[in-house]
C-alpha cells in the first residue's frame, strides 16, 4: 500500500528517516536495513511526530521574534486571533 503522506519539503526525507531511526532505537525497535521496502510500525511514526512537535515547540520558545520571522518570513509572535 502506497503512503498517502507527502512531504511538504521533499528534501527533508533523509533527515526524517534518520529521526525515525533514532526514535526507533530509543524504544528498542531495530529499524529494517532496507527502509525503502519496509514500513515502520505506527508506533514509531507516532513517536516521530511527537518528537518533531516537541522540537518545533522548543525552537519557537527559544527564538526571539526577529529571528523567528527571518527564518520563515512570518512573525508568529504578533498574530491576531
Amino acid at each position: 500500500m502506497a503512503s498517502r503522506n507527502k512531504l511538504i519539503v521533499p528534501e527533508s526525507k533523509q533527515a526524517l528517516d534518520m529521526l525515525k531511526m533514532e526514535i526507533a532505537s530509543d524504544i528498542g525497535y531495530t529499524p529494517p536495513s532496507d527502509m525503502k521496502d519496509k514500513m515502520y510500525p505506527a508506533l514509531v511514526n507516532g513517536l516521530a511526530v511527537k518528537e518533531m512537535v516537541r522540537m518545533g515547540e522548543k525552537m519557537i520558545t527559544n527564538n526571539k521574534p526577529s529571528q523567528f520571522k527571518a527564518q520563515i518570513n512570518k512573525d508568529f509572535h504578533n498574530l491576531k486571533r
